[in-house]
């Protein structure tokens, strides 16, 4: 097995053979408290010994038995050191140690110079943590590059007696916060060899060197993701991606992120390439998919920061096929199963924002709202005048399309759509506590493209094996297009609310109590287009006739900590009245919830859902409750029920997370089906330096509602890491 380049770990071994092995440059003279030798010597040096002689006319510093010579924050102890004043240079013999802040080196005899840092010795052991460094000989060049010759450097404390990593080398050259060059470098793992480069040559950079990937899955078989980074100029690094799968063969890929100017400018395009072997799985073969071997994905993001007002924002996601997330970026393909494409401008000002937004299709087998392009500009909410009345706006102009994935039986439609909405507020407050905001608006929308139903007789006929004819008559309603128009919305409304709040004296101390109810009134009349009148993009074409209150309470209970309020409870109860409703439509037909509880130190519970008062049933619920407050145990649960769809129980488990010895299970199980969906975990295992988790999970085969026998699932994972640099690791999950 061979050493993936650990984001800091290696960097940080070779950046500390930089920083932390040679890096005793002198700061300049430094005053010093009087020693024992002549007053002149003691201008540059406090020198302290058994005996100590002085030559005023070489000026030459001879000090014989326990010897201490100090300069500035550099501190040479030794049995005999002779030191030349004037030049710096020093001789050190017998025990010699030589200290400078947490660095400690030390060895039979050293030449080093305290004014310019330079210095030879011969076997010499230098502790620098987290770095315990041997070598037969140290040299530091006038030009700054050190080098060292039959080095051993680890992570472990040899004086511990166990040294589970280690590296050798018959020579490194390394060039301080630039670079580093060895020659016959041996990686070796419990005192193992496990990889062996004649020349080696890397910057000292936290992300540049390699990284791999071991493992199992059953998909996949047994494979291996193996990338080189390196860093092209100092705001933009390269990953060059070789991987290996058993089952599915070869794949690769080259990335390039850029990070400028303080993260001003950031941005990767990453680009992958399989010849998968076994492009489609039994599901993909009953849903009628036709996956090619030759698989690929382009994407690129991009994050510009103009000026502090001024953003520019791109993302692109160019596809082979609806699976390739799936099947290898799977975190990618959790977050986002449809990427999104789009490149926008956005400009804020301090009382309004503008932008410009083009959104396109770029994969032919996903929907999409195609924007190309639109632009909009937001008025905040602002007084008008001296008046009391405020104001604010939005106006949007765009050409829109709606494009519908290859094959499906759906028409394209587009619109020209030039929406603009004002709105007028008149806040303020009565009786001293109750907040009263009326507001008056209108809204116009214009429609290059509306639409009209309508419907014809369609006669079809149909032969059977036997060449008899069947002729059908069926009545036809299609969309078709209805021309330009203007919708009109006027809409009046107001907000109110009060605050109310007491305080208590408890057990565990004061404890304050909030209470703000609220509601919101609004009230549209029937708009000239109606939503079926319209072609669909968003919500600015359902708008439609509605008049409401929505209406509720916010309660908080707070303790005092750090100087501030702390909110225990934050919980909001609401529910809407549907004044204008349908016949069969409840006054009242939803209660929601929406709540974050922090009872304890360590426990934490989030929820939010909605109760159907119609159905007298729970609709919704989302509820996750997480607790830490035990050293040697961290737990996670989080439900998700969605009525008649899912009732997803998700748990996680960690035991002693800081201990040699941990544990982790997890698991997700569906109620709707009575299915396991998987059940995973690992075990941790913490050595001297060196860090090893094992870990698998398991997706438990099941037959799905068409009939297809889905076959079960597992991945077997390797990590490594040096625990001096627990973010760098070797091995984990399929790359994301």
């Amino acid at each position: 097995m061979s050493v993936r380049d650990m984001r800091r770990g290696w960097t940080g071994i070779l950046g500390g053979l930089v920083v932390c092995l040679w890096q005793v440059v002198a700061q300049g003279e430094a005053p010093v408290e009087p020693g024992q030798a002549d007053a002149e010597a003691q201008l540059a040096f406090d020198s302290r010994a058994d005996r100590l002689n002085y030559d005023r006319a070489n000026g030459i510093v001879e000090g014989i038995g326990k010897v201490i010579i100090r300069r500035g924050d550099v501190e040479l102890k030794a049995d005999y050191v002779r030191v030349n004043v004037e030049t710096g240079d020093a001789d050190a013999l017998g025990d010699v140690t030589l200290t400078r802040g947490a660095d400690v080196w030390t060895g039979p005899s050293l030449k080093y110079n305290f004014k310019t840092g330079a210095g030879l010795t011969s076997n010499m052991k230098i502790t620098a943590l987290p770095f315990y460094v041997n070598a037969e000989s140290f040299e530091r060049s006038p030009e700054g590059t050190y080098i060292l010759h039959n080095a051993w450097a680890s992570t472990c404390n040899p004086d511990e007696g166990r040294v589970d990593f280690h590296v050798t080398a018959r020579k490194m050259e390394v060039m301080p916060n630039e670079n580093i060059k060895a020659r016959g470098a041996v990686w070796w793992f419990g005192g193992v060899p496990t990889m062996y480069m004649p020349y080696w040559y890397r910057d000292l950079d936290n992300e540049t060197g390699f990284h791999f990937v071991p493992g199992y899955d059953s998909k996949s078989g047994a494979f291996l993701l193996s990338s080189y980074r390196y860093r092209i100029n100092p705001g933009m690094t390269g990953e060059t991606h070789v991987d290996y799968r058993t089952e599915r063969g070869v794949a690769g890929g080259q990335d390039f992120k850029w990070n400028t100017g303080e993260n001003r400018h950031v941005g990767n395009l990453i680009g992958y390439v399989a010849d998968d072997q076994e492009p489609m799985d039994k599901s993909d073969i009953a849903e009628g998919k036709d996956i090619d071997a030759s698989r690929y994905r382009v994407r690129y993001h991009d994050q510009y920061v103009v000026s502090e007002r001024d953003l520019v924002l791109a993302r692109a996601h160019y596809l082979s096929d609806t699976d390739i997330l799936e099947d290898f970026f799977e975190d990618e393909f959790r977050d986002e199963r449809q990427p999104d494409n789009y490149a926008s401008y956005t400009h804020r000002g301090d009382m309004y924002s503008a932008s410009l937004v083009a959104r396109m299709r770029l994969n032919d087998f996903y929907e999409n709202v195609n924007r190309l392009p639109e632009a909009s500009l937001d008025m905040y909410r602002q007084p008008i005048g001296e008046s009391d009345f405020y104001y604010e706006s939005r106006t949007a102009a765009g050409f829109l399309q709606r494009q519908f994935p290859d094959g499906s039986t759906e028409e394209d439609y587009d619109t020209l759509r030039i929406d603009s909405g004002h709105t007028f507020y008149y806040p303020d407050k009565y009786f001293g506590f109750l907040n009263f905001v009326p507001r008056a608006g209108g809204r116009a929308t214009y429609y290059s493209n509306t639409r009209r139903s309508e419907t014809s007789i369609e006669t079809t006929s149909m032969v059977d094996t036997n060449g008899v004819t069947t002729t059908s008559t069926n009545a036809v309603t299609r969309d078709v297009d209805a021309g330009a128009d203007m919708r009109g919305v006027f809409e009046l409304g107001f907000e109110t609310s009060y605050k109310a709040f007491q305080t208590y004296d408890t057990a565990y101390g004061p404890r304050r109590h909030i209470v703000e109810p609220f509601a919101n009134y609004t009230l549209i009349p029937e708009p000239n287009l109606t939503p079926d009148q319209l072609y669909q993009f968003d919500d600015v074409d359902r708008v439609d006739e509605q008049q409401d209150v929505r209406f509720g309470v916010r309660q908080k209970w707070q303790e005092k900590r750090d100087n501030g309020a702390f909110d225990l409870v934050d919980l909001e109860v609401s529910s809407i009245l549907n004044i204008h409703r349908d016949e069969d439509q409840d006054a009242i037909e939803s209660l929601f919830w929406d709540g974050e509880i922090r009872p304890a130190d360590g426990w934490a519970l989030d929820t939010d859902g909605r109760w159907s008062l119609t159905d007298g049933a729970l609709a919704t619920m989302n509820t996750w409750v997480a607790y830490n407050g035990i050293e040697d145990l961290i737990t996670r649960v989080e439900h998700r029920y969605k009525r008649e769809s899912s009732n997803l129980l998700i748990g996680e488990v960690t035991l002693f997370p800081k201990a040699r010895w941990s544990y982790n299970t997890y698991a997700r199980y569906e109620f709707e089906t009575s299915r396991m969906e998987e059940v995973g975990g690992y075990i941790q295992r913490i050595f001297t330096c060196v860090g090893l988790r094992v870990g698998t999970n398991v997706l438990p085969g099941y037959t799905r509602e068409d009939g297809v026998k889905q076959d079960e699932e597992y991945r077997f994972l390797i990590e490594l890491w040096l625990t001096a640099f627990p973010e760098s690791r070797l091995g984990g999950k399929h790359r994301s």
